[in-house]
């Protein structure tokens, strides 16, 4: 499932990032679109698989997942694919619809959970290990 793939590019990198660079590249394969006009999305299901969302997929618009779109973005970011992050905030540019307010950037129409999703996915980075202590 898209939903659960694109999780897997934000956590699996602080476990073994070439695996999850190969799982990256095979969620893209499987699950990402490319729609008109610079957006992108990730499916819920593989190309040709039809279904339905459920409680942890989220939403499913025609096919495409909300929740795996969100996820994908820290694959995206973490593994330099540029296309795909622009596209990917691309649309969810157009689907939250962002507002200016007290100086901040919100999405109009996504949920709260959408925004801290957005912003751990778009931060997601490398733990920085100089002040662990080797043995």
């Amino acid at each position: 499932r898209g939903s659960y793939s694109s999780w897997n590019s934000f956590y699996l990198p602080f476990v073994d990032e070439t695996f999850a660079a190969r799982q990256f590249k095979r969620m893209k394969e499987h699950f990402a679109v490319s729609l008109p006009f610079g957006f992108a999305a990730i499916r819920e299901f593989p190309h040709g698989v039809r279904g339905r969302g459920d409680i942890d997929s989220g939403p499913v618009l025609f096919g495409l997942s909300t929740s795996g779109s969100g996820f994908a973005m820290a694959g995206a970011s973490r593994f330099g694919d540029r296309d795909l992050l622009q596209g990917l905030l691309r649309t969810a540019e157009l689907v939250g619809g962002t507002i200016r307010y007290k100086g901040t950037r919100r999405y109009f129409f996504g949920p709260l959970i959408g925004d801290a999703i957005v912003l751990a996915m778009r931060t997601a980075t490398t733990w920085d290990l100089r002040y662990v202590a080797s043995q």
